[in-house]
């Protein structure tokens, strides 16, 4: 679930500050990335920004430029943020219209902590692990264009999660194929110690008949 605030847009900002103001286009999308931990590459091949070679495949460099890609002038624009303390965390600004004031509207689309890890998929062929680029499509379409349609990005997430269902479904499948094979197991022990006693019970009758007549003898 996407975390959200909102900051109205003041159309005559203070510029008594000697502060150079900052020229924003929106949607603006930020990923902040620990640079301690080694996950530039990580953010980079979601952003806009190509690294030089060799640290990049052709390929590679192609998947860091699928979200401008895919939403072309719909994105303001894409930055990398340099952090500290293990941070990796996706966030999209947007504006939105709240009682008939322009607002900003903030939504963490990915945070590590949060959502516990990377959107990640590992290629059998490879085993460094890529940023699932479809999935933040996804997020990245649910706000600024619901409606959206992304082809065979839709297409391959429906497919994914048609999979992990089914996946779900035979392990679901299988726990309650355990449990009837435990309950028949079971029931048969039960069938087997309740012959047994039947069976104890019934010789002991049998001794007791012989002792009792050997007495009277």
């Amino acid at each position: 679930m996407a975390e959200s605030t909102s900051t109205p847009l003041d159309s005559n900002p203070d510029t008594s500050d000697k502060i150079a103001p900052v020229d924003v286009h929106l949607p603006r999308i930020s990923i902040q990335f620990c640079t301690q931990c080694r996950w530039m590459l990580r953010a980079a091949y979601i952003s806009p920004i190509p690294l030089p070679m060799p640290i990049l495949t052709w390929e590679q460099s192609q998947f860091a430029q699928e979200l401008l890609s895919t939403f072309s002038t719909d994105l303001g624009e894409v930055a990398l943020v340099p952090k500290t303390g293990g941070v990796f965390t996706v966030t999209i600004w947007h504006g939105t219209m709240k009682d008939g004031e322009i607002t900003t509207q903030e939504s963490i689309l990915w945070d590590r902590k949060r959502d516990g890890g990377f959107p990640v998929v590992l290629l059998s062929d490879r085993s460094f692990p890529y940023i699932e680029v479809k999935a933040l499509k996804s997020l990245v379409r649910n706000v600024i264009a619901p409606n959206r349609d992304l082809g065979h990005t839709d297409r391959a997430l429906k497919k994914e999660q048609g999979e992990q269902e089914s996946k779900k479904q035979e392990e679901n499948n299988d726990r309650v194929s355990i449990m009837l094979e435990l309950n028949t197991t079971e029931h048969t022990y039960v069938k087997v110690i309740t012959s047994i006693e039947n069976k104890i019970q019934s010789l002991t009758v049998h001794i007791t008949f012989i002792i009792a007549q050997s007495g009277r003898v």
